[in-house]
C-alpha cells in the first residue's frame, strides 16, 4: 500500500503555528502511526474533535491512586506499550501564552488503508452503552488515555479468548483525554479526526486487546447509534461513508462482513 506523505497530513493546519514533534509516535494494530505535535494557542478541543465526538474525560494529574494493587498492576501493563508517546507531561503553569487551556494535537500517519469494518482484526465486535468515562495519565507521565465502562447490549463477534455475556460491563480505552494540573491549567490531548465516546450513548464497537494477559480492550473503530441512524465516531473515509445510514442496513452489512471475515494472516 502507498504510504501517505507526512507533509500532506500537516498542510491543513500549518497556518496556525504547530511546533516541533513531541515524540516519535507508536504503531497500532490497524497499521496506523500516531505522530504527536504540540499546539499552545488558537485551538480548542471542541474545534479539533471529530464531528460526533463526546467531550474528552478529565484526569487530575496529581490525584492519588484509587484502585486496588491488582488493578494498578494491570494498568501499568496496559500503559507499557505506549511509553514515550509524548514528551514528559509536566505542569506548564496557570497560563501558556495567556491561555488557561491548551491543546496537544496528534495526527495519524497512515501506512495502508483503514478498514471501515475491521472485523477480522478485532478480538470482539459488540453493541454497548457507555456508562462511565475517566481519563488517565500514565505512571511515567508520557501518555494520556481514557477508559470507558461499557455495558454489553449485543455480541456480534464473540471474543475467542474470553467469554463475554449480555449486560456485562467491560472497559475499553482510547488515546486522548483532558488533564487538569495542580496550577489549574488544563491541557486537552487529542488525535485529529478521532472521537471519544459519549457517556450515555450506544455504539457498535470494534475492540482489540493490546495485551493477552488483561481483560481490558482498546477501541479501534466505533459507530454511534442515534435515532435509528449510524454516526461514525471518527471523521474521514471510509468510515464516514456510513454516516446517517439506517441502523438495520448497517447491521446487515456488518453481519455479512462477520460471516465473510478472513482471519488476520489467513487465506
Amino acid at each position: 500500500m502507498k504510504k501517505i506523505p507526512t507533509k500532506s497530513l500537516l498542510t491543513p493546519i500549518a497556518v496556525i503555528g504547530i511546533a516541533a514533534f513531541a515524540g516519535i509516535g507508536i504503531f497500532h494494530a490497524n497499521g496506523t502511526q500516531v505522530v504527536p505535535l504540540q499546539n499552545t494557542k488558537g485551538l480548542t478541543a471542541a474545534k479539533m474533535a471529530s464531528k460526533h465526538s463526546g467531550a474528552p474525560p478529565m484526569a487530575e494529574l496529581e490525584s492519588g491512586p484509587t484502585e486496588t494493587m491488582e488493578a494498578q498492576s494491570r494498568r501499568q501493563l496496559r500503559e507499557s506499550r505506549n511509553k514515550g508517546f509524548y514528551a514528559e507531561i509536566k505542569d506548564p503553569g496557570k497560563e501558556v501564552e495567556g491561555e488557561a487551556e491548551t491543546l496537544t494535537l496528534s495526527f495519524l500517519n497512515i501506512s495502508g488503508e483503514l478498514e471501515a469494518l475491521p472485523v477480522a482484526s478485532s478480538n470482539a465486535v459488540l453493541i454497548g452503552t457507555v456508562k462511565d468515562a475517566k481519563a488517565f495519565v500514565s505512571q511515567d507521565h508520557t501518555y494520556v488515555y481514557s477508559d470507558f465502562t461499557i455495558a454489553i447490549d449485543t455480541i456480534i463477534k464473540p471474543d475467542s479468548g474470553r467469554a463475554l455475556t449480555l449486560n456485562e460491563q467491560i472497559v475499553a480505552s482510547r488515546t486522548g483525554g483532558s488533564v487538569r494540573f495542580p496550577s489549574g491549567h488544563i491541557t486537552h490531548f487529542m488525535i485529529h479526526g478521532q472521537g471519544l465516546p459519549e457517556v450515555g450513548s450506544r455504539y457498535v464497537l470494534f475492540l482489540w486487546k493490546p495485551h493477552p494477559q488483561i481483560n481490558e480492550y482498546q477501541i479501534d473503530r466505533a459507530y454511534q447509534i442515534k435515532n435509528g441512524r449510524i454516526q461514525s465516531l471518527d471523521d474521514g473515509k471510509p468510515f464516514s461513508g456510513f454516516d446517517d445510514m439506517d441502523v438495520l442496513a448497517f447491521l446487515g452489512q456488518l453481519e455479512t462482513a462477520v460471516a465473510n471475515q478472513v482471519p488476520k494472516g489467513g487465506q
